[in-house]
């Protein structure tokens, strides 16, 4: 039985894949959109009998949302009381991966490797901003809204990057960086996201194999396959614009 219910539109301001990741992840909720894919507040979701009035059920079920989103809208007006570079210095005392120093240290190691893939790249490249792209694309792990929602790690660096005045470049690749998220997932739409995302996958890569943590027919806890897919996706889809 669909039971629909709503929240208030006011919460509409807070980055819409929060919103959806809260409905969909957290409470199991179908999120909703209109006709021009813009999101609605409402909400639709199930229950496995008739009740006698739904209105109470999803009275129930829009306070358990709306607690959720003034966490969310707290926790978004936090983070912009501070840049990103603010939150890149934070990263310094959170573990990558036990051998491989903080992640920002791995910040560091994306940033020099952005520019030798650029390098290698056969096309008009912003080298500045594939160095800016790599140097902030894990700041938002540092930030609250990414802490409570980590499914939109490099979508809240990229509304950050927006609100600090950033290049539009800059932010849209700080997003792609992670893509693509899952298979058959689209690849990165910008070259900046590409080749950082490629930098990226490829410290993930050599690191982990570094420390001996090489996937096997039964195990692959990092994901490794998935990154490496990545790469070769991407550079495809690129039309293999590398000159290897």
């Amino acid at each position: 039985v669909g039971i629909v219910g709503a929240f208030d539109p006011a919460f509409l301001k807070i980055p819409h894949e929060v919103i959806i990741t809260s409905m969909v992840t957290n409470q199991r909720y179908f999120s909703v959109v209109d006709d021009q894919g813009n999101l609605m507040p409402n909400f639709v979701t199930l229950s496995n009998t008739e009740v006698y009035d739904r209105k109470v059920v999803a009275r129930g079920n829009e306070r358990v949302l709306v607690a959720r989103l003034k966490d969310a809208e707290f926790f978004y007006a936090e983070d912009r009381k501070h840049n990103l570079e603010y939150y890149n210095e934070k990263l310094t005392h959170m573990r990558y991966i036990e051998g491989m120093g903080s992640t920002y240290d791995k910040v560091l190691r994306d940033e020099k490797l952005s520019q030798t893939v650029a390098d290698l790249w056969n096309g008009d490249v912003n080298k500045e901003n594939v160095r800016l792209t790599a140097h902030f694309c894990k700041a938002d792990l540092a930030t609250n809204v990414v802490y409570e929602f980590p499914e939109v790690e490099g979508m809240m660096g990229d509304y950050y990057g927006r609100e600090e005045g950033l290049p539009a470049d800059v932010c849209t690749g700080i997003r792609e960086t992670y893509s693509p998220r899952q298979a058959g997932a689209p690849v990165a739409s910008t070259l900046t996201g590409a080749i950082a995302g490629i930098a990226d996958k490829v410290d993930t890569i050599t690191a982990l194999f570094a420390l001996g943590r090489i996937p096997t027919g039964a195990a692959d806890p990092f994901a490794l396959r998935r990154c490496a897919n990545g790469i070769m996706r991407t550079l495809y889809e690129h039309h293999q614009a590398m000159s290897l």
